[in-house]
């Protein structure tokens, strides 16, 4: 059913570029518009071929019947039909070899496509991705190697890596100071990897308090787009090492005359919060969990600004519409000093498949260069064969011989000059 649908297509296509090369060389203003006609025509049968009967009759109704009529009525009622050119062409064979050569193309294109696999219209899907997040202070750079090959390398403290594509399945990561060799004495963690469907997950490493070194957490991100196109998506990530129970609560503290707003009220260490802010400005901050209740309760109902003081905030951070942010509250245990830190890593949300957005973001992205440098060449070609095909030869003009007067038998200005030489030379021999 596919080959018989990509031959049709291919056929009319080739109808249809015919027909307009030859509305475009046509010398009979009524045979171009008949071929515009017929062009017409081919693309709406593309419209019918794929499912849309509105635009199909829409294209015959409106393009193929009221607007030709009155194109044909105005060139015959103008006589341009019988206007013939005076001029004959300078390239008479360019018109027939660029015609030749743009069936020669859709040929070859059409071979291409039949040849392809190209038949299966839904998207296939996504491999799954991950990348690992340096969270652990006090640690030099780390490689990570997945089922013994080395796929992060140089992974310095607060940086991500890139998001690495692994097929589906079962992998076991392990963890390593950078450059070392990977044996089990150098192993700073090993941990599996589970990778399904299209997940998107980020492993953030972490000290491990309970049994000592380094421990992996696993968040599941989501890159899509939103379906609120205003907002953006905030994981948040406890990551601050205690050996007990040691919850902590996120509020939004961007105005300072107002009182902050709990966006997450417990959060354990080793969990995850996905929340959803709208594009903008922001100050966000960590407290002890109940620390912001307890400052509200303990000021009553008077006016005075609540003086709290968080474990880490962060300060003016912008937060753009459809993208992803990962915030990490960490340790840092750098200059000596054991302070909370917040790691902020932003992504933008990939479009829906087939949406516009995405079919721009693909064109710009992978295939700018190639997209670019096809428009100028076509662009060229069009400028060039028009300029060509339209140099003619002006044919040289009937020279008409003058005569001294409107009167049948006088003679012409040359004969009569030829006359007036005739009698002086033989008056000179006389």
């Amino acid at each position: 059913m596919v080959g018989t649908e990509l031959a049709l297509f291919i056929m009319i296509g080739a109808l249809s570029i015919l027909a307009a090369v030859m509305m475009l060389i046509s010398e009979n203003a009524v045979h171009s518009a008949l071929f515009l006609i017929v062009n017409f025509a081919c693309v709406a049968f593309l419209y019918l071929m794929l499912s849309a009967p509105f635009l199909f009759a829409v294209q015959i109704t409106v393009y193929a019947g009221a607007i030709m009529v009155l194109f044909l009525f105005v060139i015959m009622l103008m006589g341009a039909e019988r206007v013939l050119p005076q001029e004959t062409q300078r390239f008479p064979w360019l018109s027939s070899a660029t015609l030749g050569i743009t069936m020669v193309l859709l040929f070859v294109a059409g071979l291409a496509i039949i040849r392809s696999d190209l038949g299966d219209s839904e998207p296939k899907p996504s491999q799954p991705i991950f990348r690992f997040v340096h969270a652990v202070a006090g640690t030099d750079a780390v490689d990570v190697y997945i089922n013994g090959e080395r796929v992060v390398s140089d992974l310095e403290y607060r940086e991500a890596s890139d998001f690495e594509k692994f097929p589906a399945g079962s992998y076991t990561a392990q963890v390593i100071p950078h450059n070392a060799d990977l044996v089990p004495e150098n192993v700073l963690l090993e941990t599996p990897v589970f990778l399904a469907g299209n997940g998107v997950i980020s492993y953030v490493l972490t000290p491990d308090v309970a049994n000592g070194g380094v421990q992996a957490l696993q968040v599941e991100g989501r890159i899509d787009a939103n379906d609120e196109k205003d907002f953006a998506r905030l994981t948040v990530v406890h990551a601050i090492p205690c050996a007990a129970a040691c919850p902590i609560e996120v509020a939004d503290i961007t105005e300072p005359s107002d009182d902050p707003q709990v966006l997450v009220k417990s959060l354990e260490y080793g969990q995850v919060a996905h929340l959803e802010l709208q594009e903008g400005d922001y100050t966000l901050a960590a407290y002890n969990q109940g620390d912001v209740r307890a400052a509200l309760d303990e000021r009553g109902d008077t006016d005075e600004k609540l003086n709290l003081n968080a474990l880490v905030e962060i300060d003016d951070k912008v937060v753009d519409q459809n993208t992803g942010v990962l915030w990490v509250v960490t340790q840092d245990t750098t200059g000596g000093n054991v302070r909370p830190k917040i790691l902020w890593f932003a992504l933008d949300n990939n479009p829906d498949f087939g949406s516009a957005e995405g079919i721009g973001q693909l064109l710009f992205t992978d295939y700018l260069l190639p997209f670019e440098v096809i428009g100028l060449l076509l662009l060229t070609a069009m400028v060039g064969v028009i300029v060509l095909t339209k140099q003619h030869e002006t044919p040289k003009k009937e020279r008409f011989r003058r005569r001294m007067a409107n009167v049948a038998g006088n003679p012409t200005v040359e004969e009569y000059m030829q006359s007036m030489r005739k009698n002086a030379a033989d008056s000179s021999g006389d």
